[in-house]
């Protein structure tokens, strides 16, 4: 069996940048992150606590003793970033928005910033960034806005796809 032209498919995905986070007159490309980073991420998004310090220990504990902003935009966006002197804070909330993104799908990413347009507004959305996460709304058609599809492949026990 001749996989050259799956390769070669495979070899230009993984070449592709999948998010791009504007600031200012930049735009920063970040790849989409592979099986450790993503995992990592998943977690750091999945802990709950209503204790701070037992959040942040957990948190720490999901990045592998990593900083967030390093496991979500990589650690090139990261160094281009200091090197364009954005500000801490920035690349802390696009770290965070490049994990809803990678974690939940862009919608999510979308809800957050919302959030924190209303929270800068004074019009409600008073979560911290990273503290907590947007809550999906129901969805008028009784499907959670955050269904996914499983299926079965050949190369993988199960696969999540995200659905319309």
């Amino acid at each position: 069996m001749d996989l050259s032209a799956l390769t070669e498919h495979l070899d230009a995905v993984a070449g592709e940048y999948s998010l791009e986070l504007p600031f200012g007159d930049r735009v920063y490309m970040v790849r989409e992150p592979g099986v450790t980073r993503g995992v990592r991420l998943a977690a750091w998004l999945a802990v709950r606590s209503q204790d701070p310090a037992e959040r942040d220990r957990l948190r720490a504990e999901a990045l592998g003793g990593q900083r967030l902003t390093t496991v979500a935009l990589g650690p090139e966006v990261v160094e281009q970033m200091g090197t364009d002197d954005v500000p801490g804070s920035v690349v802390y909330t696009l770290a965070v928005v490049a994990t809803f993104a990678f974690v939940q799908g862009p919608e999510a990413a979308d809800r957050y910033v919302a959030r924190l347009a209303e929270r800068r507004s004074g019009n409600g959305g008073d979560d911290v960034p990273g503290e907590a996460t947007p809550r999906p709304q129901p969805s008028k058609s009784g499907r959670g806005t955050g269904s996914a599809k499983r299926t079965r492949t050949a190369s993988s026990r199960a696969t999540t796809s995200r659905t319309a």
